[in-house]
């Protein structure tokens, strides 16, 4: 447990500074944890998890005050896109999508590892109608990308905020923060009806999560779009690699 709260806290930061946190925090639980049942990490996992995107999303919320009267109807899409796509996974196996995501997120690598302004850059201006559908598109996609197959859901948050929206890297990241919220959020009350939570270690696990949650956030304000966009291709290029290699 003392190294699962250690993994949780670091999980917690990176996912308050760009999303990804995953990517450690499921696969030290998988290790720590073997005797529990597959299903019951995960939903352990998503209840820790949603407790430090909360802290970030406060905190990036009291720096940045974003409006997000724009983005209601893309919250209440992303809820309902994560939990269709959970229900989906019971009839089509996910993992047909393996090769196509590794591909994309490569594309997404390269485009930004060459094109240093794009999202560095001050946010530009988007009608308001726009920014209500392309938002509610963005939740709904990618929110059942989350519930069906899940890696690298952050990242296509934010590169829809930034092409589709016109965010820059730290409003992006703050938006995707809010929208994994409500992914999250559907995803844990799929859980939670079959019982798959073991709430003890959810909570546990929470608390670190909130810590690291609050520091990364904090950092990431306090450096800007450009130390955002620096860990961005960082944690990509880790979610290439574990797609690319990982069992």
């Amino acid at each position: 447990m003392i190294f699962l709260f250690a993994i949780a806290f670091l999980a917690g930061f990176i996912d308050a500074v760009v999303g990804g946190g995953g990517l450690i925090q499921l696969p030290a639980m998988m290790i720590a944890l073997p005797h529990l049942p597959l299903q019951l990490i995960l939903g352990t996992n998503k209840v820790a998890a949603v407790c430090g995107t909360l802290c970030a999303v406060w905190r990036y919320q009291k720096s940045l005050q974003l409006d997000l009267r724009p983005y209601i109807p893309a919250i209440a899409a992303a809820f309902i896109g994560s939990f269709v796509g959970a229900v989906a996974t019971s009839y089509i196996s996910p993992q047909f999508m393996k090769p196509l995501v590794l591909w994309l997120l490569i594309a997404v690598w390269i485009f930004f590892l060459i094109k240093p302004n794009f999202g560095s850059a001050q946010a530009r201006v988007v009608a308001p109608q726009r920014i209500i559908i392309f938002a509610s598109l963005l939740g709904l996609l990618v929110g059942f990308y989350d519930g069906f197959f899940g890696p690298g859901t952050g990242t296509w948050f934010i590169v829809g905020g930034i092409s589709l929206l016109g965010l820059n890297f730290l409003q992006a990241s703050a938006l995707a923060k809010i929208l994994n919220v409500a992914t999250n959020v559907a995803a844990i009350v799929s859980f939670a009806r079959i019982g798959a939570i073991d709430w003890k270690i959810a909570i546990l696990l929470g608390i670190a999560n909130v810590a690291g949650s609050l520091l990364g956030a904090r950092l990431a304000i306090r450096k800007g779009s450009k130390f955002v966009r620096v860990f961005f291709l960082i944690i990509v290029g880790c979610m290439i690699i574990k797609l690319a290699f990982g069992s």
